[in-house]
């Protein structure tokens, strides 16, 4: 039988595909906290300069909040590749779970660029980014199943590339 191609390619239980989802979650991480964060790691600095009273206590629990959700997002991501890699078919139903998992994070990102006064509302909604971007996932698994598990891939890439920026955002906050 041939593994589905959307599947890290590690066993299980390696250390390797361990390391991986933990990077990846401390990018998923990143992308469902950016409301709670953005202000503390902005170059604008907004609530460390313009606040009379020390916020020092809010930021190191926004530290350990977002040390949390980087430890749910890689629990989450582990069971997502678990289920992955028992389905072989790519016309599997079970696949429509990364186009939940990337809603989520487009739907969070937008929130949290809303919080930051970055976007307005009316401009768009998190309710219209996790529509759009599930929409276009769910489209392209029914159009172009191989396309489907390359953009998977690359998107999983992405996120874990921005999982790398967790090296200086928790110290950042700890430390503010």
């Amino acid at each position: 039988m041939q593994a589905d191609s959307t599947n890290t390619g590690h066993d299980s239980g390696s250390r390797g595909a361990w390391a991986r989802s933990s990077i990846e979650g401390a990018g998923a991480a990143l992308l469902l906290a950016p409301g709670l964060i953005w202000n503390q790691l902005s170059q604008s600095h907004l609530d460390l300069y313009h606040r009379l009273l020390p916020i020092t206590t809010v930021v190191r629990a926004l530290a350990i909040d977002l040390a949390i959700l980087w430890l749910i997002a890689t629990l989450a991501l582990r069971l997502l590749e678990a289920i992955m890699a028992r389905r072989v078919d790519r016309r599997s139903l079970w696949l429509l779970l990364w186009p939940l998992w990337f809603g989520l994070f487009a739907a969070r990102l937008i929130a949290g660029l809303i919080v930051a006064q970055l976007l307005s509302w009316q401009q768009l909604s998190s309710g219209r980014a996790f529509a759009s971007m599930a929409a276009l996932l769910f489209a392209t698994w029914l159009i172009a199943p191989k396309g489907y598990s390359a953009v998977i891939r690359g998107l999983r890439f992405l996120v874990l590339l921005l999982g790398f920026c967790m090296f200086w955002a928790l110290p950042m906050l700890a430390t503010a």
